[in-house]
């Protein structure tokens, strides 16, 4: 709650500054501030709010916890069991380098909070540089850094189990996919946006198996849209 209040006040600051009376001091007008300042203070923010929640949460195990540590005791990259297992590749992984057992709880905790705040970040910034008005990019960076502090988002960071692994990778993937999208929209060069998109395409299948079958089917509809985009050039 707290580092929601913080950055909440962030957005009624910035929405002071867009919106407040021209005739104030020239010291105060928006031309003459950066909107870079902006976004930086809101991370900080987000990185002050996330240290204190860090400092105040306690691990918790479930029953799935005890599946997850002993598929993290068995990794083996050249095995198929690691591959076709109960418990997905990556979660196997991620178990195995920082949550093998509960002496591990509170590395577990620290690597899901960076996860989740690295992922987060990176998504809100792909999101805002597209965003058209420079001083609304601090208003939208701040309403979605603070969704991410929420307590249905943030509680699973303070739990052993994958689903902050889980959502932090499908919040690359959505941003890999934003970012390939502005690349053709400008027509730019995408090739390296494409290559990305793929790698974490890998990843996301990795972690879900579910995934699997959402990334095959978007895949599918995007190979007959091009399809049909080509024969109504020819056309």
């Amino acid at each position: 709650m707290p580092g929601q209040i913080l950055i909440l006040c962030t957005v009624l600051l910035a929405c002071w500054l867009v919106w407040r009376p021209r005739t104030w001091p020239i010291r105060l007008q928006l031309h003459l501030l950066d909107y870079r300042i902006g976004l930086l203070v809101v991370v900080l923010l987000y990185w002050l709010a996330l240290v204190s929640l860090r400092l105040r949460t306690e691990p918790l195990v479930y029953d799935d916890t005890l599946r997850y540590w002993a598929a993290a005791q068995h990794v083996d990259l050249l095995s198929a069991n690691f591959w076709l297992g109960d418990s997905p590749p990556l979660i196997s992984v991620y178990f195995s380098l920082f949550g093998r057992n509960a002496e591990q709880a509170g590395l577990f905790v620290t690597a899901n909070l960076l996860l989740h705040s690295l992922t987060w970040l990176s998504f809100v910034l792909v999101l805002v540089r597209s965003y058209a008005g420079s001083w609304w990019r601090v208003g939208l960076a701040a309403l979605l850094l603070a969704f991410s502090l929420t307590i249905e988002v943030v509680m699973w960071t303070g739990t052993m189990l994958a689903e902050t692994l889980s959502l932090s990778i499908m919040l690359l993937w959505l941003a890999a996919w934003l970012r390939l999208l502005a690349k053709l929209h400008t027509k730019q060069s995408w090739n390296s946006s494409a290559a990305l998109l793929m790698l974490v395409s890998i990843l996301f299948a990795l972690v879900r198996d579910v995934h699997i079958y959402l990334i095959v089917g978007l895949a599918g509809l995007f190979g007959l849209l091009g399809l049909w985009r080509g024969r109504h050039q020819l056309a």
